[in-house]
């Protein structure tokens, strides 16, 4: 029978060795991410996706493109701007609107050279998600991913598992169509929104600043191949910016082509779709 100096000594012995054998692990699950470039762009629930996005603009050197919005813009990953030689950082935040992400944006030592503003939620104010996403962001683990990639969200197993299983289901299953013009095509409400003074001013300091902002109306659900009537536009031309219309463009080059994965957002092979649309209406004609 073990003394109780010897019983402490052997559990001194197996907590050094349960740590070295952590160390040894987590050693070797970074070394595996940084051998394959796996990285998740989806996540098992809003919160990891939004931090996701959120962690991986904050860790750039020098962002160029950068898209904000709302989960419409999430779902245009930036591999889907590969083809059209395009480079675009998603800051697509699922139950978020631009306002926030525009406090995201102030929190990058370097600003981008063009701003895409998905028009989804253009005029909706902070919402609670947003408020509850500005808390997380102060947590310690978020400060440490910037030093430590292994605990960056889009590292976590769970995110990397959830993110291939999703795109599997997508590629095979794909998603459903949606009328492209009708009665529930998205009009114009009468009164100007309350945050209209509120996003101009912010849009006119991003241009004082020398940043290129481009409207983007992403399609989404039934009416989406048809021209957008609400307040985007009347502000896009107010301000004197480019307003891309991928819905109307695509519908009229190619026919009833998108397909949504829950009726609303596009699903995959659309989203690759309208981002190369997209990607291609940035690059200066040659």
């Amino acid at each position: 029978m073990e003394s109780p100096k010897e019983q402490k000594s052997q559990t001194g012995r197996d907590a050094i060795c349960i740590l070295l054998l952590a160390m040894v692990l987590m050693l070797a699950y970074m070394g595996a991410l940084r051998f394959t470039g796996c990285r998740a762009d989806l996540a098992e629930s809003n919160m990891q996706a939004n931090l996701i996005r959120i962690n991986r603009y904050l860790n750039l050197k020098a962002p160029q493109n950068v898209l904000v919005g709302s989960s419409v813009a999430g779902r245009l990953l930036p591999e889907y701007f590969t083809d059209s030689n395009t480079d675009v950082v998603n800051l697509g935040l699922d139950g978020s609107r631009p306002l926030f992400a525009f406090e995201i944006l102030s929190r990058h030592p370097e600003k981008p050279a063009r701003l895409l503003l998905d028009t989804s939620t253009l005029f909706q104010p902070i919402s609670a998600n947003d408020v509850v996403m500005r808390e997380a962001m102060k947590s310690p683990t978020v400060s440490l991913a910037e030093i430590i990639p292994i605990l960056r969200p889009d590292s976590r197993p769970s995110s990397l598992l959830y993110d291939r299983l999703k795109t599997l289901k997508e590629v095979t299953t794909g998603g459903t169509s949606r009328a492209p013009f009708g009665s529930e095509s998205v009009k114009a409400p009468v009164e100007i929104p309350s945050t209209y003074s509120s996003l101009r001013d912010a849009l006119n300091g991003f241009r004082d600043e020398g940043i290129e902002v481009v409207f983007v109306e992403i399609p989404r659900g039934p009416g989406w191949a048809a021209p957008s009537k609400g307040w985007a536009p009347t502000l896009a031309e107010e301000l004197n910016v480019k307003f891309l219309e991928p819905g109307p463009e695509i519908f009229r080059a190619e026919g009833d082509v998108l397909r949504f994965s829950d009726g609303f957002h596009l699903d995959g092979p659309s989203a690759r779709k309208v981002a190369h649309y997209i990607g291609k209406s940035l690059v200066p004609d040659e």
